[in-house]
């Protein structure tokens, strides 16, 4: 039984993943495309209030990831599952500066109230 709840665990990890990679997929879409090379510091793109949202889901969701990824690390007793993990952590880390400079691209305050619960 025990190791049917860790393998329903790990399937709903790499499901939130796997939708937390398309989430960041759309969010880059969104991302203004430059054309001037010449422009070294390009103008900021105003988000819609629904992209807004969605920029904001999408660090607080990454920041979630990153919680439980801590957790996985810490109660994990296989080195290997301690590797993988900590690989995830990195990718989840770089996303989060994306993020982030998107948000500041985009004049978007990080919405702390969503974000603090997770850290």
């Amino acid at each position: 039984m025990p190791m049917m709840l860790w393998t329903n665990s790990i399937n709903q990890i790499q499901l939130m993943k796997i939708l937390l990679v398309c989430l960041v997929m759309a969010a880059c879409s969104i991302t203004p495309y430059y054309t001037n090379a010449q422009s070294a510091a390009p103008a900021a793109k105003t988000l819609n209030e629904k992209e807004a949202e969605l920029v904001s889901d999408l660090m607080a969701s990454n920041m979630y990831q990153l919680m439980l990824l801590k957790l996985a690390v810490a109660n994990s007793q296989s080195q290997e599952l301690r590797k993988a993990v900590t690989t995830m952590m990195v990718d989840h880390q770089r996303m989060d500066a994306r993020l982030t400079t998107l948000a500041n691209q985009a004049n978007l305050g990080t919405n702390s109230e969503k974000r603090d619960k997770y850290t």
